[in-house]
């Protein structure tokens, strides 16, 4: 999952974990965002177990046929508005997270929760392999202080921030004459991601031994 929304959700409402290991469990997405590698040996115990329970969440939720079922409708719909089979792919995979990530977000408490979690992150520096440190303390600032993530509830922004993160992926960048079509199709989506955000939920807590979710 691209999504560290539901990571956190997941660690904090089904394993109990502490905000340091929801933070854990958000850190290889963050990391990826920033360029860096992290070594998990300099990580602290609450944030390498929440590194570890990224990884079972991500097994569990790639496994579901929601995801699947739902990420390839986005991807068809793209290939027959003309977008080419890379950034389709791509749009159908990422762009279903991070929509998912926006429904959760309307849920009661769960902003103010990803929020305490990024208050309360340790400082993992030390265990950060990046060429530019300072790139990973501007992406943890811009959000805690600028709150961008909040814009997954809009798929049309969704659509815009897969733009221009894959620009530099040759074969998976889309063009701005296809962000329209792009940012249309999540869109249309996203009442079928909302109708199923809390299943998709509940069974990834399930799978990885955290029951049914409540609240």
């Amino acid at each position: 999952m691209v999504n560290f929304v539901a990571h956190s959700h997941v660690a904090r409402r089904c394993s109990g974990a502490s905000p340091q290991e929801a933070f854990g469990a958000v850190l290889p997405d963050l990391a990826s965002m920033a360029g860096a590698r992290i070594d998990r040996s300099l990580l602290t115990s609450s944030v390498r177990d929440g590194v570890e329970l990224h990884y079972r969440t991500d097994k569990a939720f790639h496994a579901l046929e929601l995801f699947r079922a739902g990420a390839g409708s986005i991807r068809d719909a793209l290939l027959a508005a003309g977008v080419p089979t890379g950034p389709a792919r791509a749009v159908g995979h990422a762009g279903y997270e991070l929509v998912l990530d926006g429904c959760l977000l309307t849920r009661y408490g769960v902003e103010e929760e990803f929020a305490e979690v990024l208050a309360s992150a340790p400082d993992v520096t030390v265990a950060i392999s990046i060429a530019d440190p300072d790139r990973w303390r501007e992406l943890l600032s811009s959000m805690r202080d600028e709150r961008w993530w909040l814009g997954y509830k809009d798929p049309q922004l969704v659509a815009r921030g897969l733009h221009r993160r894959l620009q530099n992926r040759r074969l998976l960048r889309f063009s701005n004459t296809e962000l329209p079509a792009v940012a249309t199709v999540l869109e249309a989506a996203r009442p079928a991601i909302e109708a199923v955000t809390d299943d998709i939920i509940d069974t990834v807590a399930e799978a990885i031994g955290g029951g049914k979710l409540s609240g």
